[in-house]
C-alpha cells in the first residue's frame, strides 16, 4: 500500500460525489454527522457540499489515496464554529475512512500523522476533534494518538433511539 494525502480542488464535483456517498453510507453516517434531533439527518447533496466548501475559505479538505484509489478523507479548519478550545491557535479536524476494506488497517494512523503535520505547517499548536461517546474504537484510537478528553457536550447526537455525548479531545502538537 502506497498512501498519499492530497488537498482537493473544491470545484471537483466527482470528489464531492464520493464524499457525499461516504457520508450517506449507513455504517459511516452516524459516526461522522451529528444528529441533533430525533428527526432523520437530511441528505447533503454533492452540489451543496461543494458550494459550502468553496464558500468556506478557512477549511482545507484532503483525500487519502492508496495508490490511485480514494479510501478516506479529512479536513483542517481554522475558527470552526463549534470549536471549544481555549487556545487561539487550535485547528478543528475531522477524518473518515470511507472504504470499509481499509477499516482496521493503518490507513487512519497514516491519515492522522499526515494531518497533524499539515496542521503544524499551517501554524497550529493544538488540534481539537469531537468523537461521539458510542464510538469506542475511535476514542481508543485518538487516545493512542495522544489526544485527551477535555470537555464533554452532553446529549449531543441521537443514535439508536437515545442521546449520546460528544467528547471533545485535544492534542498539543
Amino acid at each position: 500500500m502506497a498512501y498519499s494525502l492530497k488537498q482537493i480542488d473544491k470545484k471537483n464535483y466527482e470528489i464531492f460525489k464520493l464524499l457525499a456517498a461516504w457520508d450517506e453510507d449507513p455504517e459511516i453516517k452516524p459516526f461522522v454527522i451529528p444528529r441533533m434531533s430525533e428527526e432523520p439527518i437530511m441528505i447533503l447533496h454533492p452540489e451543496e457540499m461543494m458550494a459550502y466548501a468553496i464558500k468556506n475559505k478557512k477549511k482545507k479538505i484532503y483525500v487519502l489515496y492508496d495508490d490511485f484509489k480514494p479510501v478516506g478523507t479529512c479536513s483542517i479548519e481554522k475558527d470552526f464554529g463549534f470549536l471549544t478550545s481555549p487556545f487561539e491557535d487550535t485547528a478543528w479536524i475531522s477524518i473518515a475512512i470511507g472504504e470499509k476494506a481499509y477499516w482496521g488497517t493503518n490507513a487512519a494512523g497514516y491519515l492522522m500523522h499526515e494531518l497533524e503535520n499539515l496542521a503544524r505547517e499551517d501554524g497550529f499548536s493544538f488540534i481539537e476533534l469531537g468523537v461521539f461517546s458510542f464510538n469506542y474504537k475511535a476514542r481508543r484510537f485518538y487516545q493512542k494518538m495522544g489526544y485527551s478528553v477535555y470537555k464533554i457536550h452532553p446529549r449531543f447526537t441521537f443514535y439508536e433511539n437515545k442521546w449520546h455525548d460528544d467528547y471533545r479531545m485535544i492534542k498539543k502538537l
